[in-house]
């Protein structure tokens, strides 16, 4: 959901939702490529909507999207909200 987003996530990462419309969904995901690694991720290891997400991802045209099944609860509680762990580490200019 929005307000789990707000709560905290990966930094860098957009927020998209199985409600939203294709529109809004390729609106979210402006700017990034289509050929770059994507990982989907819920709140926890216990929701299910990122399978979907990423189905829908690579429906939309985006190449490689990875599930990332423990979710952002998972990286909050062993990296910290501040920081990721190294094999997630995002390079940008």
């Amino acid at each position: 959901s929005l307000a789990e987003f707000a709560a905290g996530h990966i930094p860098g990462a957009r927020s998209v939702t199985i409600t939203m419309t294709t529109e809004e969904r390729l609106d979210a995901m402006r700017g990034v490529d289509w050929d770059v690694p994507i990982a989907v991720y819920c709140s926890s290891r216990r929701c299910s909507y990122s399978d979907q997400i990423a189905r829908t991802l690579v429906d939309d045209g985006f190449e490689d999207v990875v599930v990332f099944r423990d979710g952002w609860e998972s990286v909050r509680h062993r990296f910290g909200s501040g920081s990721l762990p190294p094999e997630m580490q995002r390079y940008s200019k």
